[in-house]
């Protein structure tokens, strides 16, 4: 420490030196700042031991520091320096222990990031703590961020004349949480620390990219634009995975299209460095760019999205993977049928969900000529009790289907 302050700043570096060696002559202060104690010796060289007590100090401390720093001065073999000191306390430490040069973390106001990767705190009411940088000459170590017990202001100005050749200068781009975007930038880097950054524009590359599914990965992918309709893609094109295995569809799960990211989705980003921007994607037609000519018409025959009905309604569909599809009907929709609605050229029956005429649940059965025979009548009774107007035949699997009141009269 001595030797690299040069001799104008000798004397400040013997004192820094014994103090360090010591224990600290002002344990009871409310800040670590390691120029308070320079004060406090000096107070006791110029005032005596009453005057340091005073000020909550410990004169025994003093003395003992004083003792060491005449050592340290008489084994250097050199005369008090007249030269008016050209570093400041924290330049000097900074000099002695570059690795302990330490920046506030933008998250807190007391907690700092060293150079050397480690971290420390200061008291939370402590003075120093307004300063960007410092320099921790004695710390806690045994903890992650260990309370800083000594340390010293250093400015950007004095950081940057003294360890400029040791910057390092990059182009990062990384995922930014907070802006939910792609942030490409230039930093002056000391160590680990940020001494100056610079945004530019984030240019399609493939480290933008790569930064982006990062995002996307870690938000999950309810950050994309689903809509109900294409959820039902999805749900239609995993069951078809499920019934018919033969025939190669993707996996289109949740699990599998968060891991394949750089294949189904990446070639649409283009452009794109931000979760705003996937707003715009169409999913539906990037999920459907995944199928060949034979698939698409696959799904469209063996997993309609709509199920006509004797009533002649269309009536849509609801898909869940690792079950057979929904269809919520009108009980009286669905007569004069005899048999379950089916999907993929017959092999799966539809779970039907048949509604009262205010389009309640009276039945779920994927058994409808075993309804007709043995529970219809029973929830006829119920249903003609509730819904005197309507229409409730004693024969349904042969009665005319209707979407109205009571079918219309034949003329």
């Amino acid at each position: 420490m001595v030797i690299l302050a040069g001799d104008a700043n000798r004397d400040c570096a013997v004192d820094l030196a014994a103090l360090l060696s010591e224990r600290d002559p002002l344990p009871g202060s409310e800040t670590a700042d390691i120029e308070q104690r320079l004060y406090c010796l000096h107070r006791f060289r110029t005032r005596g031991r009453r005057d340091v007590q005073a000020m909550g100090g410990q004169p025994g401390v003093c003395g003992a520091i004083t003792r060491i720093s005449k050592q340290l001065k008489r084994l250097l073999g050199r005369r008090q320096s007249r030269s008016v000191p050209s570093l400041s306390v924290g330049a000097i430490l900074a000099l002695a222990y570059p690795d302990r040069i330490g920046k506030r973390r933008r998250d807190t106001g007391c907690s700092y990031r060293l150079r050397s990767g480690a971290g420390g705190a200061l008291l939370r009411h402590d003075p120093l703590a307004a300063t960007s940088w410092l320099v921790v000459a004695s710390q806690n170590m045994r903890s992650r961020d260990g309370r800083i017990f000594l340390a010293a202001a250093l400015t950007e100005e004095e950081l940057v004349k003294l360890f400029r050749h040791r910057f390092d200068q990059t182009e990062e781009v990384f995922w930014d949480r907070e802006k939910q975007s792609v942030v490409s930038r230039e930093c002056v880097r000391l160590g680990t620390l940020v001494v100056s950054e610079q945004t530019i524009s984030c240019a399609d590359s493939p480290a933008v990219m790569q930064a982006l599914l990062a995002g996307i990965r870690e938000q999950g992918l309810n950050t994309l634009p689903w809509s109900r309709r294409v959820r039902q893609l999805q749900a239609r094109l995993c069951c078809l995975r499920e019934w018919q295995p033969q025939d190669n569809w993707p996996d289109f799960s949740d699990v599998a299209l968060l891991a394949d990211l750089e294949q189904w989705l990446a070639p649409f980003l283009t452009g794109i460095v931000s979760l705003k921007g996937c707003r715009k994607l169409d999913l539906e037609a990037i999920l459907r760019s995944r199928l060949n000519y034979g698939q698409q018409q696959s799904l469209k025959q063996n997993a309609p999205t709509h199920i006509q009905v004797p009533s002649n309604s269309r009536i849509k569909l609801e898909y869940q993977p690792g079950k057979p599809p929904v269809l919520a009907v009108r009980l009286q929709e669905m007569f004069g049928l005899a048999e379950t609605p089916t999907v993929c050229r017959g092999q799966i029956k539809v779970v039907l969900h048949l509604l009262s005429p205010a389009r309640r649940p009276v039945q779920i059965t994927q058994d409808l000529r075993g309804f007709w025979d043995l529970s219809y009548f029973e929830v006829r009774k119920e249903l003609q009790g509730r819904y005197p107007k309507h229409h409730w035949p004693m024969e349904p699997w042969k009665a005319a289907a209707t979407a109205r009141v009571k079918p219309r009269k034949k003329k």
